[in-house]
């Protein structure tokens, strides 16, 4: 990354993204192997046979395993009834474990975005979604949309200017991009929100990465995934085999 020596100019990011699935048919042909009558629960708690088949279809199509189960939970979440069945159901990990993911992977962001610029000794090039609820509290700031990063300076992240990121712990679908009553479905809308309060657009940062397709239909913001983002603490907190009153207090 380089800087520049005034405020006027952009700071800069280089951001790799690895975990981008080509396009939304190799994301439909994956969905035809993701979900069997009756079935439901947690993808990793499927049967070895299961798994294997759906890990067969990632195979052919450009996609991880973990990309296919956090679609799965997607396409679980847009059938009826979905949405809150998988949002409360323990056998879906629990809204509380969902919750604690998500809070480490914006954690893990805000590490990297601190570490990018960490030589900005004398600027503060962003603040948090917890400092503007405080700003908001204050009275120092007007209400409004609060994204987990609102830059203070101009960034070009990728070659492209963004004002805010908002972080999202799941793999972002093409496919149900319209879906307006689940969060895959909800992007574009929020996308649009905050570019248009904050006064630029900005970046979604998903953590099972993202369809390359959805790009076209999410054009105010910059859809990146977690590639250079340290993801141990989510990675072990999924992986713990602790029961969820444990892994609360971790």
């Amino acid at each position: 990354m380089s800087t520049a020596e005034t405020h006027t100019d952009p700071l800069w990011i280089n951001w790799a993204c690895e975990k981008v699935v080509p396009s939304q048919k190799c994301e439909r042909k994956v969905m035809a192997a993701l979900h069997r009558k009756g079935e439901w629960g947690r993808g990793r708690d499927l049967p070895t046979t299961r798994l294997n088949e759906i890990q067969n279809a990632c195979d052919k199509n450009d996609m991880t395993l973990y990309q296919a189960l956090s679609l799965r939970r997607t396409l679980l979440r847009s059938f009826k009834g979905g949405m809150k069945r998988v949002t409360h159901s323990d056998a879906m990990g629990g809204s509380r474990g969902q919750q604690a993911i998500a809070s480490l992977f914006e954690e893990a962001l805000v590490s990297f975005l601190s570490s990018c610029f960490e030589d900005q000794v004398n600027a503060k090039v962003f603040i948090t979604e917890a400092d503007l609820l405080a700003e908001i509290k204050k009275g120092s700031r007007p209400p409004g949309p609060t994204p987990d990063i609102l830059f203070l300076r101009p960034v070009s992240n990728n070659g492209r200017l963004v004002k805010w990121i908002d972080a999202k712990m799941y793999y972002a679908s093409a496919s149900f991009a319209n879906h307006k009553n689940i969060p895959n479905g909800k992007l574009k809308r929020i996308a649009e929100r905050y570019s248009a309060f904050y006064g630029g657009e900005g970046a979604f940062v998903f953590g099972q990465g993202f369809c390359a397709s959805l790009q076209d239909i999410v054009k105010s913001a910059l859809l990146l995934d977690a590639t250079p983002l340290d993801m141990t603490a989510v990675n072990d907190f999924q992986n713990s085999q602790l029961t969820m009153e444990q892994l609360l207090k971790i």
